[in-house]
Order: structure tokens, then sequence, then C-alpha cells
């Protein structure tokens, strides 16, 4: 997790909550706010569950986040607001999870020193080898293991920056609301926790031993995730999400967004992701509006499937060994009707829109349908 987001000289939020604290059971709140919709789960992580009480989402105003950043706090205080109104909770202490383009990621090697020098130690090599100014990035440090180089004994990290133009505003958005919040997550690490804890929990779980992608279905921007045996290897956020549906449905009936989403929806319902393969293709005869909808929709899913591709054969290209063993889908798009089989069918893996994860204790049948949608949040609430 990022921690100490304030910059020095900035009045502190002081929050006495510790890592013994978190795992002990104590209630938590986590939120994802999404360039679509925001969401907020309360639960508690203890021993190798965690247990949640309330899963809620809303749509957010259009502008209020983008890629990872708060650009409109006032209309986020709202948002929120709702959401914890509606949760019932008194929960203050909170922790967000967040995605964003502009994160790095990398593997960084240093020197064996003492854990108190660390940081500054791989701020240093980042700063050698990247075109960035570390003083302006918040550092999640992971330890990967240790080797020696040239008789030397040296430490690998695992490294995620985080601008702190980004995290500032979350820091700002926590002083507008009153709540504490020292430490921020990153999506892909958030679903690395819940899936090495899954495996820890249940020894059949299907993502044992196996290489699995796991992709968010935003509305900006899909993210697709690879895993090896819960470790995270490798991840890209690629510019392509359900807006697309929306805007080439609005560009063909030319009415607006808005008004096409909810053409979308409808056609959801009648048809399938497979139904528009099998009989909107553009060979299809079909020349109404409607027809001419449904194909926009497929070229949409098309593109999709190329970008996703492009990633996918990026990762196994690599190296021989790196192999896909399954797809999981989650996020807003996850939902459209038959999506997970078109993925399956055109992307030639075996694709799946729900998963057992059975170190997640919902408490109902309802929440339990709806824990794939909320995955970030959840594996949020657990420290390492």
């Amino acid at each position: 997790m990022f921690k100490n987001l304030r910059s020095s000289g900035k009045n502190k939020t002081t929050s006495t909550e510790t890592k013994a604290d978190v795992n002990s059971g104590k209630l938590r709140l986590a939120m994802d706010l999404g360039s679509k919709t925001s969401k907020l789960v309360v639960g508690k992580f203890k021993g190798s569950r965690a247990s949640i009480d309330v899963m809620n989402g809303t749509v957010n105003n259009k502008g209020t986040v983008l890629n990872g950043k708060i650009l409109n706090i006032g209309d986020a205080q709202k948002t929120v607001q709702k959401l914890i109104k509606a949760s019932g909770t008194r929960v203050r202490n909170v922790v967000f999870t967040v995605e964003t383009t502009s994160l790095i990621r990398r593997e960084i090697d240093i020197p064996n020193v003492p854990d108190e020098f660390v940081e500054g130690a791989v701020g240093y090599q980042m700063s050698e080898y990247f075109p960035i100014y570390v003083q302006s990035y918040s550092l999640q440090l992971k330890p990967v293991g240790t080797f020696t180089e040239d008789g030397y004994k040296k430490r690998r990290f695992s490294v995620a920056a985080l601008s702190k133009e980004i995290t500032e505003t979350y820091v700002n958005f926590c002083d507008v609301m009153g709540i504490d919040n020292n430490s921020m997550d990153i999506n892909s690490n958030a679903i690395e926790k819940l899936l090495q804890l899954e495996i820890r929990t249940n020894p059949n779980c299907p993502f044992k031993n196996r290489n699995v992608v796991f992709i968010d279905m935003g509305h900006s921007y899909f993210n697709v995730g690879v895993y090896a045996n819960g470790t995270y290897l490798f991840n890209k956020m690629i510019p392509v999400g359900g807006y697309m549906v929306d805007d080439a449905i609005a560009k063909r009936m030319k009415i607006v967004p808005e008004d096409a989403e909810q053409i979308k929806v409808g056609n959801g319902t009648k048809y399938s992701a497979m139904d528009l393969m099998h009989q909107f293709s553009k060979s299809s005869g079909r020349d109404d509006m409607e027809g001419m909808v449904l194909r926009d929709t497929l070229s949409v899913y098309e593109r999709w499937v190329t970008e996703i591709e492009q990633v996918l054969k990026y990762f196994t290209t690599r190296n021989k060994s790196n192999n896909i063993d399954e797809i999981y889908i989650y996020g807003g798009c996850s939902f459209i009707n038959g999506i997970d089989q078109y993925f399956n069918r055109r992307l030639r893996l075996p694709t799946q829109a729900h998963a057992d994860f059975r170190c997640i204790d919902a408490g109902s049948h309802e929440l339990n349908k709806i824990v794939l949608n909320y995955l970030n949040p959840i594996g949020a609430l657990i420290r390492s």
C-alpha cells in the first residue's frame, strides 16, 4: 500500500490504526472511485477470511473522476456521502484503491541495505534509470527476493510509483469529507492479495499453480492483469471501455450518449454478444436502424478483443513459459449479456464472468452474486 500520502507542511489528519488493528477484525471501509461508478465496501479481514457487511455502488456525475484522479471533489463528496448514508456505516477510516495509466511499475535491484534505507535506495535507483522526478511520486514497495551478483548480496523489489498529483486529490478529498486516510492501494495489488488469500484458504481453487488473467472491464479503460499462482506478473491498462458502445449508438442514431446508454441496455436484454456475432456481422444484409446499431455494437466488441489480444500476445511472447490458462472478467462491462462466451470464442481461451472466492464471506446469497464486481475494494481491505 501507498502510505504517508500527505506532503510535509500540510495539516495532517492522524490515524492510530495499525496493521494489527486491521488484521484483528476491525471494520474498515474501502472505496474504488471509477470514471463511471464509485463502489463502497464495508468489511473486515481476519485470519484467512474477508468478511463483507456492505457492498454498494452508484453512478458518478460525468467528469468527477478520470483515469484515477478526482477532478471534482464537490461531486465526489456528494457521491460518497450518498453511498455512506445508504450503507448505514459510521466507519471513518478509509482505504482507497485506484488504477491509472500514469502508474509506473518496475522491479528494482538495490544493495543489501537495512530496511530503514530501502525506500531511499529504491528512489535513487528509480531516478537514475527512469525519466521521473521521484519526489513527485508515492512509492509502494514489495520485496521479491535476494540474490548475489559479483559477490555482493542484493535485494529485489517490485515498485509501484503513483504520481502525487493523483494522491493529493484523495488527501484533499478526505480533508473535505472529514474522514481518516493514510494509505491507498492499486487495483492490481488488491487482486493479487485476494488471489493469494484464496489459494491459502482453498487448496483446490482454480488459481493455484495456474496463469490467470483478470480483466477489469470499466467504462473508460480495461485493466488486463496476469497472475501466476496468485502472484502479480504483468498488467496493462488499455483505452477501451463501455463508453465506446454508448458513443457508437449515439453517433448512429444522432442522440446524446445518455439516451444511447438506454438503447444499449434494451438491446442487451434482446440480444447476447453471441447473437450479434451470428446474426449481425458485416455480411448481414439487414440495413434497418436496429441492424446498423447492433453491427456498430459488434464492431466495438471486436475492437475490445483486438486490444486484449495484443496485450496477451505481448505477455506470452516475452517468455516461452508465459502461457495463459484462463480469463476472468469483472467490472461494469462484464455484465453484458454473453460477453464471456464471446471472449471465450474470439480469444480462444476459457473465459469466466464469475469466480467462487471461498475466502470472501459476503453473508447472503444476493451479496455473493455481486462479489466479482467489487473485487478491487474487497482486496484493498487485506493488509499484507
